[in-house]
C-alpha cells in the first residue's frame, strides 16, 4: 500500500470491521472509523447526509464497507430496515465514489450463490440469486456495486470464537457435553477472521476492482467443521445431524468459493479447511 492512505472504515465495531482496524492501524496510514459507537465519528449509517459530510469533507483513497445486519431472522423480520444498510447504503457510497473519486471496498457474502448441486464450488461467475431477506440484500447491494467497475467486491465467509459466534455456540455445547444440532448438508469456505482481514489488506494494496471469491482452497459441511474442531479441541462430539432444509428460514446449502482468481492475482495459496480448523482451536485455547 503506498504511504500514507486516508482510508475510512464503516462499522469498525463488527467481527470483520474490527479485525481489520486493528490491522490496519499497524500500517503507515491514516484510518478513520464509523460506528454508532467507540468511532471516530459515532452515528447510524442510515443517516446518509451525515455521511456524505464525513466523506465530502476528507480526501479518502479508500472507503471498506463493513456494515450489514447480518442475522438472519432478524433480517426476515426487518425487511425495509435491513435493506436500506445493507443494500441502499452500498448503492448510495458506489455513487459517492464516483463523486470523490474513492475506491470502494464492499463486503459481499457467499449466500447469494444458489446452486442445488452438492457441495458445488462456486466461481465468481457461477450463478447467484437469494432465497432470505439477507440474502436479497447483498444480491442487490452487488448489483448496485457493480455498476462502477472501480470498485472491488469480495464474497466471503469468516468466523472467529467471541460471544456472538457459532463457534462460541459449538464450544459451549461440547465443553458441557450437551448434544449439537448439526447441518450436513450446508457446505462452505470459512476463513478464520483474522486471516480473511489480512488478505482483503493485500488485496487494497495491490488496488484491485471486480469481483472475488475469498475463502479456504476447500469446502466443508457445518457439521464436518465443527466434529473436526472438536477433534482438535480434545472433545468428544455427541451431535445429531439435520439438514438445513428444515430451518425455518430458507438458505442455501452449496456455498464453496473457488479462489483460484485471487490466488493468481495476488499470487498466493489460500489455506484449507484443516488450516482454519487449527487456527481456530488455538484461538478457543487462548481464551479459556
Amino acid at each position: 500500500m503506498n504511504n500514507n492512505k486516508k482510508i475510512l472504515l464503516l462499522g469498525s465495531n463488527g467481527l470483520l470491521g474490527s479485525t481489520l482496524k486493528n490491522i490496519i492501524e499497524k500500517k503507515n496510514n491514516t484510518l478513520t472509523t464509523i460506528a454508532r459507537k467507540h468511532a471516530d465519528y459515532k452515528f447510524d449509517l442510515k443517516d446518509f447526509r451525515q455521511l456524505k459530510k464525513v466523506i465530502s469533507a476528507n480526501s479518502y483513497d479508500v472507503v471498506i464497507n463493513c456494515a450489514a445486519y447480518i442475522n438472519f431472522e432478524f433480517c426476515e423480520k426487518n425487511k425495509k430496515k435491513i435493506f436500506l444498510i445493507n443494500a441502499l447504503l452500498p448503492k448510495y457510497l458506489s455513487n459517492l465514489s464516483k463523486l470523490y473519486a474513492f475506491k470502494l471496498i464492499h463486503i459481499s457474502s457467499d449466500a447469494i450463490y444458489t446452486s442445488t448441486t452438492k457441495n458445488k464450488i462456486n466461481t465468481e461467475n457461477a450463478k447467484t440469486g437469494y432465497v432470505n431477506a439477507y440474502a436479497k440484500s447483498k444480491f442487490y447491494a452487488e448489483k448496485y456495486c457493480k455498476k462502477y467497475k472501480k470498485n472491488l467486491i469480495i464474497r466471503t465467509n469468516f468466523v472467529d470464537y467471541n460471544q456472538k459466534s457459532f463457534i462460541y455456540w459449538a464450544y459451549k455445547k461440547l465443553k458441557d457435553e450437551k448434544q449439537l444440532i448439526l447441518y450436513n448438508d450446508m457446505f462452505t469456505s470459512t476463513l478464520d477472521v483474522k486471516y480473511c482481514s489480512n488478505i482483503i489488506l493485500q488485496m487494497i494494496e495491490n488496488n484491485l476492482s471486480g469481483t472475488y471469491n475469498l475463502g479456504s482452497k476447500d469446502s466443508i459441511s457445518k457439521k464436518d467443521f465443527i466434529v473436526k474442531l472438536a477433534k482438535v479441541l480434545g472433545h468428544n462430539c455427541n451431535f445429531l445431524e439435520t439438514s438445513v432444509k428444515a430451518n425455518k428460514i430458507k438458505k442455501s446449502c452449496n456455498l464453496g468459493l473457488n479462489v483460484n482468481k485471487i490466488e493468481k492475482k495476488l499470487n498466493i495459496n489460500m489455506k484449507d479447511s484443516k488450516s482454519v480448523i487449527s487456527t481456530i482451536a488455538k484461538n478457543v485455547r487462548s481464551r479459556n
